[in-house]
């Protein structure tokens, strides 16, 4: 099986931009904005040899596919990240979540979380969203509207706060992003 376009070593995280080192035997794969979140998907899943995911939710905005690949007898960690085109901000903020998706995903020691954290910080954030929040959705939104401040300040949080967007958190409650937004502002210095 060859998989093609997948970084080693190193990769930028989109949204983030943020470029991190990979841990040893994973990889990593921005296929940027796709018109079809549903074709781009079966795209992916068949790269790897596999027809459909069974009880996988599916995202209005944005994806990430990880998958665990053994090769030469040892195991492979593969991450592709991809949103459909919803405007700017949206955009960023798909890209920002889904980063933290794959962080999450090829984490190991050379601790991808902690290199988002020393970015976060960077800006003049005291928040660690990993440790933060206990729920898997909660961290990755709480990154991505980071994404957003780091690309656009403090107006594209205030576009996100007037134009609300609405998400399910883990326990799937909507609630508006303005939470997030909350504790990511008063945790700067």
């Amino acid at each position: 099986m060859e998989l093609k376009g997948f970084s080693s070593w190193k990769a930028v995280l989109p949204g983030l931009n943020l470029e991190v080192a990979l841990p040893l035997n994973t990889y990593f794969r921005d296929d940027g904005i796709v018109r079809d979140l549903e074709e781009h998907d079966k795209k992916v899943l068949s790269e790897v040899g596999i027809e459909r995911l069974k009880g996988v939710s599916s995202s209005l905005y944005g994806r990430h596919r990880g998958f665990k690949l053994e090769k030469d007898g040892e195991e492979r960690k593969y991450s592709v990240v991809f949103v459909k085109d919803n405007g700017n901000t949206r955009n960023i903020l798909a890209q920002g979540h889904e980063s933290a998706h794959a962080a999450m995903f090829l984490q190991n020691a050379m601790g991808l979380e902690f290199q988002i954290v020393g970015d976060i910080n960077n800006y003049g954030f005291r928040i660690n969203p990993f440790k933060k929040y206990s729920g898997v959705e909660d961290i990755c939104d709480s990154v991505g509207l980071f994404a957003v401040y780091k690309q656009m300040g403090r107006p594209g949080l205030t576009a996100i706060h007037k134009n609300p967007v609405y998400f399910f958190n883990d326990t799937m409650q909507v609630r508006p992003y303005q939470e997030l937004i909350d504790d990511l502002l008063r945790s700067q210095k």
